[in-house]
């Protein structure tokens, strides 16, 4: 929508994006041009709003006249995930990219508590 932030947050998005196709086996979010490609996010996220996703009227790209879709739904989406992937799934794929969880704090997050590191070769 012609947001000009750019930073680690667009990384996330990507790996969530990936981690969803993994869960689903499928690809994620499909359009076929721009202008489809935000409705497909709008379509699983909602359409944001000023509430949801601050300055966003101020956008160049933003229209009032965009659809207005209700979210899905994470578990809905995924319905084979746990709790936790669903949480951090949730915290990775914000539209808002300030509120993105970092890639430092994913790595903190729950989810990966029961990984155990790597054994080295002995």
């Amino acid at each position: 929508m012609g947001d000009d932030f750019y930073g680690g947050s667009v990384d996330v998005w990507a790996i969530g994006c990936i981690w969803a196709e993994m869960l689903i086996g499928k690809v994620f979010l499909t359009g076929d041009s721009q202008i489809d490609q935000l409705f497909k996010i709008f379509q699983v996220f909602g359409t944001p709003t000023n509430a949801t996703y601050p300055g966003l009227t101020k956008l160049p790209f933003w229209k009032t006249t965009f659809p207005k879709f209700k979210p899905l739904g994470f578990q809905k989406c995924f319905p084979i995930a746990s709790p936790k992937c669903l949480d951090l799934l949730e915290k990775m794929l914000k539209v808002y990219p300030r509120e993105r969880i970092s890639v430092r704090k994913a790595l903190e997050h729950s989810y990966f508590a029961d990984l155990k590191p790597p054994q080295k070769p002995s």
